[in-house]
């Protein structure tokens, strides 16, 4: 009888362990910049969203005189590729329809100043009197 009360709770204890969710990286939360939501009584929706990574969705919805849902809608990502995603698609009864646009985005190349530029003074200097003056 011990030996079965043993069992389950070393079966118990077990399960628990391996259960238990694994802690994994964390990340900031992603701020929402903009959002709008409308539902209507006919069964039509919209809504839109951006946040501050750039990620942005826009979505149109309507019952048709079919009773089906008609959707369409577009959403855009920057991949960890440094590749801007875009996919416009729709939605209902021929299934769902995507088109994707793939784009890579240009890198700005690094500014230079060439010695000579730096040796001539042409470098941008402001002296502490002409800041003081753009406050006010």
């Amino acid at each position: 009888m011990h030996g079965i009360i043993f069992c389950s709770y070393l079966a118990f204890l077990l399960g628990s362990v391996i259960g238990a969710p694994q802690e994994g990286p964390t990340t900031e939360p992603i701020a929402i910049l903009r959002q709008e939501q409308e539902v209507n009584f006919d069964g039509s929706y919209k809504f839109s969203f951006e946040s501050a990574d750039g990620t942005k969705r826009t979505e149109n919805g309507k019952i048709l005189d079919t009773g089906d849902l008609a959707v369409d809608g577009t959403y855009e990502y920057l991949s960890p590729n440094n590749m801007a995603v875009k996919v416009d698609y729709t939605s209902g009864p021929n299934g769902f329809i995507p088109k994707v646009t793939i784009q890579k985005i240009a890198e700005a190349p690094p500014l230079s100043i060439s010695p000579k530029l730096q040796d001539q003074g042409l470098i941008l200097r402001i002296s502490s009197s002409a800041i003081a003056s753009l406050s006010g």
